[in-house]
C-alpha cells in the first residue's frame, strides 16, 4: 500500500497548515459527486423520454440507461475503494505516531478520557 503525498505548508512547531492543492481524495469525491449527478439528470431525462417511446426507442433508452447505471456503479466503487484506501492510511499513521510517540498518545487519550467524563457527569 502507497502513501500519497498531499502538498501542505508546514509551521514551525511541525504542525500541518494549509493545504496548496487539492488533494487527491477530495478530487476524486467531487468527481463522483458530479458523475453522481449527471447519472440523475440522464436517469430523469429517459424516464422523461420513455413515455413516448416504443420497440427500438425503448430498446435504446434502455441501452442509455444500463450505460449509465454501469458508470455509477464504477464510480461509486472507485469512491468506496479511495475511502478504503484513506482509511487504511490514517490507520497506520495512528499505529506509527503511537508507536513513536507512546506517553503523547497516553496523554491525549487521558485527555480525552476526562473530557468524555466530564461531559456524562454533567447529564
Amino acid at each position: 500500500m502507497h502513501e500519497s503525498s498531499i502538498s501542505t505548508a508546514a509551521t514551525d512547531s511541525g504542525a500541518l497548515g494549509q493545504r496548496l492543492i487539492p488533494a487527491p481524495e477530495a478530487v476524486a469525491n467531487e468527481r463522483f459527486l458530479a458523475d453522481l449527478k449527471q447519472f440523475g439528470a440522464d436517469l430523469e431525462r429517459l424516464m422523461g423520454q420513455a413515455k413516448s417511446l416504443t420497440g427500438d426507442g425503448a430498446a435504446v433508452a434502455r441501452d442509455q440507461l444500463e450505460r449509465a447505471f454501469t458508470n455509477a456503479q464504477r464510480s461509486l466503487g472507485a469512491a468506496r475503494e479511495s475511502a478504503a484506501d484513506r482509511a487504511h492510511v490514517a490507520r497506520e499513521r495512528a499505529e506509527r505516531y503511537v508507536r513513536d510517540e507512546p506517553w503523547k498518545a497516553i496523554a491525549i487519550a487521558a485527555a480525552a478520557g476526562i473530557l468524555v467524563a466530564l461531559l456524562v457527569s454533567r447529564r
